[in-house]
């Protein structure tokens, strides 16, 4: 016997992602440098935010603690709670040798479509799970949701749509698993 959960999975059960760039402070010299404007850049527009208006880009040039840096989290199919804590994944975005050591700035995460609002705020120490890929870092829990993302199983309609997994999937399949749920039974 087969239960249907084997062969199926429910539409809207799928993970979701988050995403955004950010900056990752506190660098032993293995930063993007000062030569990197994609990386001062964002560093000057915090500079000027938090501390001095007045700072640019090209007083930034012998920065090397510094690295810009792509971000991803990935939300369960079982949804999140606003205050739920998720993983973020960075990899470096410019010549950065290495993010041991260094600390994610706080920064929002969206989702991944333009326009989309923001879910998550990120920060926190980045940890290097591969020696052989320094450019690569996790900040564990490091994602704070900002707002529920709920899992729609049920359609407008009142309706639930299963998959079948690729590994089964064919007419017959369908067919023979519609009648079944359906209570009809096929001759």
């Amino acid at each position: 016997a087969v239960q249907v959960q084997d062969l199926v999975r429910i539409k809207g059960s799928e993970t979701s992602k988050l995403v955004g760039f950010g900056l990752v402070f506190g660098l032993r010299g293995t930063g993007d440098g000062g030569k990197f404007l994609p990386a001062m850049r964002p560093l000057a527009a915090v500079v000027q935010t938090l501390i001095d208006p007045a700072t640019g880009a090209a007083e930034l040039k012998d920065t090397k603690n510094v690295a810009l840096v792509a971000m991803s989290a990935t939300l369960p199919a079982t949804g999140v709670r606003e205050g739920d804590r998720v993983d973020v994944y960075l990899s470096c975005v410019g010549p950065a040798k290495s993010l041991e050591g260094g600390r994610l700035f706080l920064i929002p995460m969206t989702g991944p479509l333009p326009g989309s609002p923001t879910y998550a705020y990120a920060e926190g120490t980045v940890a290097i799970e591969d020696t052989n890929a320094p450019t690569v870092g996790v900040v564990k829990n490091g994602a704070q949701l900002t707002r529920d993302v709920a899992t729609q199983y049920i359609d407008k309609a009142g309706r639930i749509t299963l998959v079948i997994n690729d590994s089964v999937a064919s007419w017959p399949m369908s067919h023979n698993l519609a009648s079944h749920i359906n209570g009809v039974m096929a001759p």
